[in-house]
This record gives structure tokens, C-alpha cells and sequence, in this order.
């Protein structure tokens, strides 16, 4: 089978659909039955000089990487326009020998145009969110109608989630096939070993978004008393992913603060870090956006992982990474009582606090760190549950409805 898979943004961006796109196309690649053409948009030269900590894992035979620009005929002082995007896709298009057997987008604005250029190919659309409720409210009702358009025109949706898939078949009354494909971790070969006997080792990992649930972390942790944690074992927290104004701000309620750099004993990249105790003892340590390689490090090391989403409309529809990360390494999750996250997972595999409430997410970090056995058994769970999300079953699952909407039997 050959797919095309379009993404009209710069790749690789720091941002999680990027991470997802990275992941989805490796496993897909695995597969010796789809071959890739994947085009992204030209990175300009100030992309080019921006830090990313994401890149394609290895090269894959299967997997064909192509940059269009987004620019008038690629002239480099033309603006950058989604319509000079596809434009140039276009002529990219009729230069390609062979056609295609299914098109795979992400993007609203890249339906309409591809069914344009390619009538006859079956397009899928990959949906993580209803962008006509998360869109800023000036905006909901222009992508209502671009969402309600791009969907009429897809011959079949992969919904992130249940959630997604049903707000796709009851606002927009979607019939074609559909199909709930949640997000996925590559599994190591076994679940990593923890130390339990020494310092417990808390952690958030993923940006510090508002709807991210952070600023309920933090407020947590600030509002542990001496009393609470001289009966407790030793904490060390850490947050990882916040952009260096978010960590700044944060770093305020610290004291004996350190710098962090690469080397100095720490698990991080060459973006340097902050670490430092809150006013209770509690050691912090804050850290700027991570390698892959560097996070999954900390996370073998983390006891307790914390996710907590706050109740917003970005969280109804959410398949986090990271919920499969933490499980897939081993560690107990603490997470915020949202459906999203009951999709996946229940009261054997988590520790679970009411979403956006500080106080609830203070008595169940409580809770475990009082009862380990109880803690180790929920990270346990996790482990099993988790076997079921890889990144390479979700490809198997991904190709099966390629063939199901494909030209190719």
C-alpha cells in the first residue's frame, strides 16, 4: 500500500502532535505492507536555527520524508499562506510516478485540497480534538463550518478517543467509517525495575499549558506542611517541559537555588534547569523541554507520575502520551478523574483526584505515599494495562482501515 500523509506545518515542532505524528509514521513504516510519502512544509531559516529536541527516530526504508514550501512558487520573500502550501503540493503531485492507495492528514485545510488534487484516493482524517469547541470563541463558529466541511469530505476518520468519536457523530452526524485508535508508547522489553527504599521520586512531564493541570501540582506541593512529610519518605519532584518564563516563575518559591546544565549530575540536555527547595523541604527540580531519550531516562527513576488535567474542554478530548509513558515505565499515575483518562484506565491502574482541585490531588498523593504496596501494585496494573497501546499495534490497527477504505484489497 502506498499512503501519503500530509502535514502542512514545519517538522518537526516542539509541540505533542509532532511527537505523535514522529511516533505514528516510525510504526507505520515498521510494517513492511505501507510504504510513506511523507511532506511536511518547508522549515524557513528561523525555524532552522530553533532548538527542537524531536527528529525522525531512525531512518526507514519505507518511510519517504518530503518539504513543500509554503510560499508563492517557493520565492522566499512571498508570505507564508496554508493556500501556497497546497498549491505547491499540488505540483509536487504531478510529478510523483505512482498513485496512491489512501491519504492521511491531521489538518482541516488540507482536506478540501487534497480531494481536489486527488478525487479518486480515499482520504482519512485523523481527529484529536473538535476544533469548533477548543478554537478561541471569535473563531468557533468559521471552524465549525471548516471542521463540518472537511469531515463531509472524508472517507473515513481514526478519532484519538471515544470522546472525539462521539462529539464527530453527534454534532456533525459523520456516517462514514470511523474508528477509535487512542495514542501509544513503545514498549520496553520489561517493566523497569524501581528502588523503593530510598527517596520517592515524583513527576510531571509535558508542557505547562494552562488546561495541563500544573499550577494544581505546584499549589499542591507548596501546600504540604512539615507535619505531613516528617512522617513520609524523603520526596524529590520534578517538572519537566515548561518554557523558561514558566520555570522562572515558578523557581520564585525555591531557595538554595542551583543552576542546571548538561553534566552536572542531573539527566538533562543542554537547556539548563533550575532545582531548589519549597519552603517545606520539599526538593524541586524544573526543567525546560527534554530529549525523548532524557525524559524516558527520569521516568525509570520516577515513582509516582503525576497528570493532571484540569476539567476544560481540551481535556474532553485528550489521549495523552505521557499517560502511556508513565505506565509503560513503571510508575504509579496519579491522574485527574476525567473520562478521557477512564478510557484507558481505572482504580487498578490509578490513583485517581477530582481534576482541577489542589486538595484532592494533596490526599491522594498522600494516600499512595502512605500505603507503597498500595502505590506498587497500582504501577504494576499500569504495566499490564499499557501492553495493550504500542505504537506498532496501533500502526497494525491504523493499516487495517487503510485496506478497509483503500483501492488496494
Amino acid at each position: 500500500m502506498r499512503l501519503l500523509y500530509v502535514f502542512p506545518e514545519p517538522f518537526p515542532l516542539p509541540r505533542a502532535r509532532s511527537v505523535q505524528v514522529l511516533h505514528a509514521l516510525n510504526a507505520l513504516a515498521d510494517l513492511d505492507q505501507v510504504d510513506i510519502d511523507f511532506v511536511s512544509r518547508v522549515r524557513d531559516q528561523e525555524d532552522l536555527t530553533e532548538h527542537t529536541v524531536f527528529a525522525l527516530a531512525q531512518a526507514r526504508a519505507r518511510l519517504n520524508w518530503h518539504s513543500v514550501s509554503a510560499r508563492w512558487r517557493g520565492i522566499s520573500i512571498a508570505p507564508v499562506s496554508s493556500r501556497f502550501f497546497h498549491a505547491n503540493l499540488g505540483r509536487w503531485l504531478r510529478q510523483q510516478p505512482q498513485p496512491y492507495d489512501c491519504i492521511l492528514v491531521r489538518h482541516l485545510k488540507s482536506v478540501g485540497p487534497l480531494k481536489r488534487l486527488l478525487p479518486d484516493v480515499p482520504l482519512i482524517y485523523e481527529a484529536h480534538e473538535i476544533f469548533a469547541l477548543t478554537a478561541p470563541t471569535h473563531r468557533q463558529l468559521a471552524i465549525g463550518e471548516l471542521e463540518r466541511s472537511a469531515l463531509s469530505l472524508s472517507d473515513g476518520v481514526i478519532a484519538n478517543s471515544a470522546a472525539t468519536a462521539r462529539a464527530i457523530e453527534t454534532r456533525y452526524h459523520y456516517q462514514n467509517p470511523l474508528v477509535v485508535l487512542h495514542n501509544g508508547v513503545n514498549l520496553p522489553a520489561a517493566m523497569p525495575e524501581k528502588d523503593w527504599t530510598g527517596p520517592l521520586r515524583v513527576t510531571y512531564a509535558g508542557s505547562f499549558f494552562g488546561w495541563k493541570g500544573v499550577d494544581d501540582l505546584w499549589h499542591c506541593l507548596l501546600g504540604l506542611t512539615p507535619k505531613q512529610l516528617d512522617t513520609l519518605p524523603r520526596l524529590k519532584v520534578k517538572l519537566v517541559g515548561g518554557e523558561h518564563s514558566q520555570i522562572k516563575s515558578l523557581a520564585q518559591a525555591l531557595h538554595d537555588v542551583q543552576v542546571l546544565t548538561a553534566g552536572s549530575g542531573e539527566a538533562i540536555a543542554e537547556k539548563s534547569g533550575i532545582a531548589g527547595y519549597l519552603p517545606n523541604g520539599v526538593h524541586v527540580t524544573l526543567l525546560p523541554r527534554q530529549p525523548a531519550s532524557i525524559v524516558y531516562q527520569i521516568l525509570q527513576d520516577t515513582h509516582i507520575a503525576v497528570l493532571p488535567n484540569r476539567p476544560q474542554i481540551e481535556s474532553q478530548f485528550t489521549s495523552p502520551i505521557k499517560l502511556f509513558e508513565y505506565m509503560a515505565a513503571g510508575c504509579t499515575l496519579l491522574a485527574s478523574d476525567l473520562p478521557a483518562i477512564r478510557e484507558v484506565v481505572d482504580e487498578r491502574c490509578a490513583a485517581f483526584f477530582a481534576a482541577g482541585s489542589p486538595q484532592s490531588l494533596t490526599l491522594n498523593l498522600l494516600r499512595l505515599l502512605k500505603n507503597l504496596p498500595m502505590a506498587r501494585e497500582l504501577a504494576e496494573h499500569g504495566w499490564q494495562r499499557v501492553q495493550a497501546y504500542s505504537w506498532a499495534a496501533r500502526a497494525q490497527q491504523q493499516y487495517d482501515f487503510f485496506k478497509q477504505l483503500g483501492k488496494q484489497p
